[in-house]
């Protein structure tokens, strides 16, 4: 304790400070305490204090320290150590003879003294002479060295022929260098699983067996693959898939950028939650019956190219990849090029259906087949299936080109919940079929059996087709909107062909452009409630046709579109018709004789026909035969060079025409009826 304890910050320079100072100085240096306060009244170690903590240390440490080295000490044990003008501790080595006295001649005294500090200790283990280094520290678990260890158990081997020759025990592992095989191996005991392709297990000539470890993918190589592109890598491919089923084994599978994997057959993929990633791989489909098929739920399929030889037979029956009843699959990335079948079919099992599929960013060049399908079954449909940002390139050899199935994008019986999204569809198609695809997409099929169901398709750019971008057949629920649809070579952009007895139910067709087609921008038969709006139409013979075909079904809205540069007639309408606010400029073949050659708006049904605007052609409207109930009234225009009104072989009745002011340099109208009680028409120029 100090005797006057201002407790003055650090830095007084008070005469009573300097005393206390001196006074715990004498203390600290001198004093038998191993602690004393300061003047501040912190408790501070004292030198013997000190002292005492490194005699209770090197007590614990077993070690007896007998003071600083010096000449005629005498030692009588091993654990007795002397310290050199360094700090360093020395003790006798275990050659030397007890008791023994010290020369003072200098540490270590011709080798009678060693080294026991930890900067010897680490030169030592740094070290990579024998005796030192690894060879210092004991291996875990055994009374071998680290060096032993290493030695003994991870044995280098350069074939698995060599590996076979060792006689070991269970424990001993084998670091096996041969090319894709190459892995680190664990020996066991027992009878290992089945593995005639020795990728996972190799059975050792005393009957123990190796097992593949550390594995964080599974490779065709690992197996026996060449991937050459020459050599077929069937059992290979088979054996891999077979054991991703395996739960003690990773569901990573990936294929070694710039191999070529020849196959011949289908390989069932069942592995649930399987990864297979083949980004810079060639697959090589030796037939068109070869492909691999997702059965697995929860799968992906990332990267590849898919070939197949140009001499084998066309087949479009089978796909590169298919998906037959799995759920939650993803193929992304994949490239088909040139093949003889078909790419991606996705499809039902006999007691599953497939769902949630998404095929994204794939690219398809010019397969004879169609690039996907979905195909679904009665109570197992296939949907909630999204096409997104896929490039199409339209064949130049499809399947059976006089009556040409092929298509980008096949939507089949039993399918419900397509998106198809941000698609490039491109290509030029002949009209005879020998070159392009029959239709771009192709909602349903010829038959009423199983009609697809809500449909949507968005932000694509399609052409290529020798008949339509998109063909609709029985389909119901479909919207197809803001995509660019141009140059069909037989037909239109979207076209519905007759179907007689069944119908396509709730069309939309909505803020396209659509352009350069041989029939229509939009041709529609046996369509109910259709939705025609905000497209923008041009270069073809007509914008809109919608024709009854006798079925007496409802018609639709055809409204706000822009239709410009037609060579025939703008808007044909069938059925119970809204046609209203649309812009038809320059439209009509002013040389044909045949009046339905060169009208803006025909009219074949009943149905209100408002707010038009109609310029530069030679007939603003027809009246075909004999449609009942319509209103033509508050439509606009000018450049009108033949007829504002043409009545034609005109047999029906109740009709109104008001307010119509379009200018015309011919004559406002021809061929109308007499009025009657039933037949009332007024019209304002």
């Amino acid at each position: 304790m100090t005797t006057y304890s201002t407790l003055n910050p650090i830095g007084s320079s008070d005469p009573r400070d300097l005393y206390d100072n001196a006074e715990n100085l004498d203390n600290f240096v001198n004093g038998d305490q191993a602690a004393y306060n300061d003047r501040l009244g912190q408790a501070r170690k004292s030198w013997a204090g000190m002292e005492q903590d490194f005699d209770d240390f090197m007590a614990s440490s077993g070690y007896q320290f007998l003071g600083d080295y010096a000449s005629g000490i005498e030692l009588t044990g091993y654990q007795q150590i002397l310290r050199d003008t360094s700090g360093e501790f020395w003790r006798l080595s275990g050659s030397t003879t007890l008791p023994y006295t010290t020369t003072g001649a200098g540490l270590p005294e011709g080798g009678a003294f060693v080294a026991v500090g930890d900067g010897v200790l680490r030169q030592e283990l740094n070290a990579n002479t024998v005796g030192q280094g690894s060879d210092l520290v004991a291996h875990t678990g055994t009374s071998d060295t680290v060096t032993e260890a290493l030695d003994r158990r991870v044995i280098r081997v350069s074939s698995r022929t060599e590996m076979k020759a060792y006689d070991v025990s269970a424990g001993y592992q084998f670091s096996l260098e041969e090319g894709g095989r190459s892995g680190l191996f664990v020996v066991k005991a027992g009878t290992p699983p089945s593995d005639p392709q020795e990728g996972i297990y190799v059975v050792l000539a005393n009957g123990n067996y190796a097992e593949r470890i550390n594995i964080d993918a599974l490779s065709p190589e690992m197996f026996g693959a060449v991937g050459d592109g020459v050599t077929l890598d069937n059992a290979a491919m088979a054996a891999m898939f077979s054991f991703t089923e395996s739960s003690q084994v990773n569901k990573n599978v990936v294929f070694r950028s710039g191999a070529s994997y020849k196959i011949q057959g289908a390989f069932d993929i069942l592995a649930e939650g399987i990864n297979i990633r083949a980004s810079g791989a060639t697959i090589i489909k030796s037939k068109s019956s070869s492909y691999f098929n997702i059965q697995a739920d929860n799968a992906v399929f990332s990267g590849g190219t898919f070939l197949q030889p140009q001499t084998d037979n066309k087949n479009p029956s089978f796909g590169a990849i298919q998906v037959t009843g799995a759920k939650n699959v993803r193929i992304a990335g994949c490239r088909f090029v040139s093949l003889k079948s078909s790419s991606i079919i996705i499809k039902n099992s006999t007691s599953s259906a497939a769902e949630d599929i998404t095929v994204e960013s794939c690219d398809f060049f010019q397969n004879s087949g169609s690039d996907v399908s979905v195909i679904g079954e009665v109570n197992l449909l296939t949907q909630r299936v999204l096409l997104t940002g896929n490039r199409h390139e339209c064949p130049t050899d499809p399947y059976n080109p006089t009556q040409n199935q092929t298509r980008a994008i096949w939507l089949q019986r039993y399918t419900r919940d397509i998106i198809i999204s941000d698609v490039v569809a491109s290509g030029v198609a002949l009209p005879d079929y020998s070159v392009g695809w029959r239709d771009v997409v192709m909602i349903g099929s010829s038959s009423d059996i199983g009609k697809p169901e809500d449909v949507v398709i968005s932000g694509c750019s399609l052409t290529g087709a020798g008949d339509d971008c998109v063909g609709i057949s029985g389909a119901k629920n479909v919207r197809i909107i803001g995509n660019t649809l141009y140059d069909s070579k037989v037909t239109s952009g979207v076209y519905v062909p007759s179907n007689g007895s069944y119908t396509c139910d709730n069309i939309l067709v909505a803020d396209n452009i659509i352009y350069g087609h041989i029939l229509a921008g939009i041709y529609l038969k046996d369509t109910i409630h259709y939705t025609v709006t905000g497209n923008t139409i041009y270069g073809c013979k007509s914008a809109v046709i919608a024709l009854d075909q006798g079925t007496g079904v409802v018609g639709g809205v055809i409204s706000n579109n822009y239709a410009h540069n037609l060579s025939n007639t703008g808007i044909s309408c069938a059925g119970y018709n809204v046609c209203k606010n649309n812009v038809i400029d320059g439209f009509g073949d002013a040389s044909s004789a045949l009046a339905t050659d060169k009208n803006a708006i025909m009219v074949n049904s009943s149905g209100v026909y408002s707010g038009n605007s109609i310029m530069n052609g030679p007939i603003a409207f027809i009246y075909n035969s004999g449609p009942t109930n319509f209103v033509v009234e508050g439509n606009t225009g000018y450049g009108i060079t033949e007829f504002v009104h043409m009545f034609i072989s005109f047999s029906g009745d109740r009709y109104i025409l008001a307010n119509n002011v379009i200018a015309t340099t011919g004559t406002v109208i021809v061929g109308q009826p007499a009025a009657s009680a039933s037949k009332i028409y007024k019209d304002i120029i």
